[in-house]
């Protein structure tokens, strides 16, 4: 009886924990999204108009091209190819 009771508290504990650490992860990885975010919002605020990002992906295909604090007359240039 004793061996019974005491298998089915490792296994509480053992949820337990796999919850815990499931919680940690995702509270850990939306402080980063979240942080990733506001350094973007500050980087925007204080970019020059005009400035053209380019993002690649691994291979060299462009992936997106911004142009910075662009008026309306520069809509056509922010395309994803």
């Amino acid at each position: 009886m004793l061996a019974v009771l005491s298998a089915g508290t490792l296994t509480w504990q053992s949820a337990a924990l796999m919850a815990g650490l499931m919680a940690v992860w995702t509270a850990m990885g939306l402080l980063v999204e979240w942080q990733a975010r506001r350094t973007l919002i500050t980087l925007a605020q204080a970019v020059p108009a005009g400035l053209v990002t380019i993002r690649w992906d691994a291979p060299g295909r462009q992936v997106a091209r911004l142009v910075w604090g662009a008026g309306s007359d520069h809509h056509g240039q922010q395309s994803r190819p």
